[in-house]
């Protein structure tokens, strides 16, 4: 058994505080970021809908390039050396500029590309848009992360949620207003401006004087984020390189039911960058003062955190993708929901945090060669999944390769921290979270069957009785913590006094 070898506060205290800040906030700004697509699939019609994926499909994809591991990299070199913060922070705002004002040059010369290969030319209308927006965006990369790396957690938070609000205010508004897609274009640069405004007040009131570019520094920097940018690249690449395959091969309108198929469940983005974000923090100051198993013991409480939550979550909507899908986006989106249900797969892969834990150890060579497998992978699965199942094929393409990327940096985290397979994860806490999870899926699913109501009323049902069946079966199997049942143990409590003093 691993023996913990620090004293004060439990790593999963150290851990989860921070955390549940960065998740409030970032709850907040996700439910406002939400409603964009739930409001446009509405206003817009589903050629116009699938333009707008596309914009944003680009965007997303070009903004990861642009960045150039550098913003990331703040992870790695701001809590092992405070002394040089603002100069590692002025070199990556640099970079980042460079990298923006590079996006905006390239799409000013052959955006045009992209609108042939989508055979979609509403693309190169909006193109310089696009490339204006990228490149104020680029450079606010590195706000929020400065602020956690430096512990600013509750002003990370605020910014988070702020930040969506203001995002979602500038889609939404001019769309609903002129129902035009440039319009909404224009919003999302001026967001991307109001942004970009307010990281660099932060970084110069945050550092004053120490914001200096330093050429030394940037050297290591850049021997850190070279092959790290080059990992990001291939990961971008393969990340989005399923919804390319589908939007270059079919209509805009067809790739707007499979980008709505492709949803992403409200608060999981949420949860693994909070915790991941604060575990590579906390596993940075464990490992340069060497303390391994201190090291060990917030990595694993980190992944039985993010398994108590996306086992449940992808158990969950796999049996409810139906109503989730007609309940958000309309019958008109209803053929999205098996392409939904089979995305919902890939909650159970970011787990095991295996990414996160490379970073911490520097093994950026090995990221950059996951990331190379997985895009194998998918690129040789993706063709022959869609032939044999339709647009479910392209993302199980996708699971299957980062299952298969994931198991490999398993093994290498097992060379790196000298751990064998018994203690390479807490294997008896996912296995328990796990079947409890399904358990619970098998009374959501016989709900479902008794329901004739609205997707509404359908929903509603399901996620009680999968909330209670989860909670009783983690209950039975012993998957909670002594805290964590004392916790429910006092919310119950509490709710049966409130219900008898509504009672008097």
């Amino acid at each position: 058994m691993i023996a913990r070898d620090v004293t004060g506060p439990s790593p999963a205290l150290v851990t989860a505080r921070p955390a549940l800040a960065l998740m409030s906030g970032r709850t907040i700004g996700f439910a406002a970021s939400f409603l964009i697509p739930v409001v446009l699939a509405r206003v817009l019609d589903q050629a116009d809908f699938g333009t707008y994926k596309q914009f944003f499909l680009i965007a997303a994809t070009l903004y990861g390039i642009g960045q150039l591991g550098m913003a990331e990299s703040l992870f790695y070199f701001l809590p092992r050396a405070p002394a040089e913060a603002g100069r590692f922070v002025a070199n990556a705002v640099l970079a980042l500029s460079a990298g923006g004002l590079g996006c905006l040059v390239a799409l000013g010369l052959w955006g045009g590309t992209f609108a042939r290969w989508l055979a979609n030319p509403e693309l190169d209308r909006h193109g310089m848009l696009l490339g204006g927006y990228l490149a104020l965006a680029i450079p606010a990369a590195a706000l929020e992360i400065a602020m956690i790396a430096r512990k600013r957690h509750r002003l990370a938070a605020s910014v988070y949620a702020v930040g969506d609000l203001a995002r979602a205010l500038c889609l939404i508004v001019p769309a609903l207003v002129t129902g035009d897609l440039g319009w909404l274009f224009v919003g999302a640069l001026a967001f991307a401006a109001l942004r970009c405004a307010l990281a660099l007040g932060y970084l110069a009131g945050a550092f004053t004087t120490r914001l200096m570019p330093d050429a030394s520094l940037l050297r290591t920097q850049i021997a850190y984020t070279a092959p790290f940018a080059l990992a990001g690249l291939v990961e971008i690449i393969q990340v989005n390189v399923h919804q390319y395959w589908v939007a270059a091969r079919f209509d805009a309108a067809t790739f707007a039911v499979y980008a709505v198929g492709c949803l992403q469940i409200p608060l999981v983005e949420v949860a693994i960058t909070s915790v991941l974000n604060v575990m590579m923090v906390r596993m940075s100051e464990e490992t340069e003062a060497g303390r391994a198993r201190a090291a060990i013991a917030v990595w694993h409480d980190s992944v039985r955190h993010l398994a108590l939550m996306l086992f449940p979550l992808a158990a969950f909507f796999m049996v409810a993708a139906q109503p989730v899908i007609v309940l958000l986006f309309t019958e008109r989106y209803a053929a999205s929901a098996p392409v939904f249900a089979a995305s919902c797969l890939a909650l159970l892969v970011p787990v095991v945090a295996v990414d996160a834990v490379l970073r911490v150890h520097a093994e950026t060579r090995t990221l950059f060669g996951l990331n190379v497998v997985r895009l194998a992978v998918t690129v040789a699965a993706i063709g022959p999944l869609v032939a044999g199942v339709g647009l479910v094929g392209a993302v199980l393409a996708t699971v299957i390769a980062a299952a298969a990327a994931k198991a490999l940096g398993l093994a290498r985290i097992a060379v790196v921290m000298r751990l064998g397979l018994a203690w390479l994860l807490p294997w008896s806490s996912l296995g328990r979270i796990l079947v409890a999870a399904l358990a619970a899926a098998v009374v959501a699913l016989a709900v479902r069957a008794e329901m004739a109501s609205g997707p509404l009323v359908t929903l509603a049902a399901m996620g009680t009785a999968y909330g209670v069946a989860y909670v009783a079966a983690l209950w039975i199997l012993g998957g909670l913590s002594e805290s964590e049942r004392m916790a429910i143990k006092v919310r119950l409590a509490r709710r049966v006094v409130a219900a008898g003093e509504s009672r008097r």
